[in-house]
């Protein structure tokens, strides 16, 4: 997901975790995951909804 630079630090971007946290345990869903490189600021906001980093993918550029 991409949150346009003026409209960033509103929480349009935890609002949507948000939802998506809560379709998962209404499907009853273990839990979800994201896909972040590692350099994306985003990073903070995953790790203030609770995510949390499992193992790092390593791409040929």
């Amino acid at each position: 997901m991409r949150t346009p630079p003026d409209q960033r630090g509103r929480g349009h971007a935890g609002r949507l975790l948000a939802a998506f946290g809560r379709q998962t345990a209404d499907w009853g869903l273990p839990g979800i995951f994201l896909q972040v490189e590692a350099g994306n600021p985003a990073r903070r906001l995953y790790r203030a909804a609770g995510f949390a980093e499992l193992w790092r993918y390593w791409y040929w550029r």
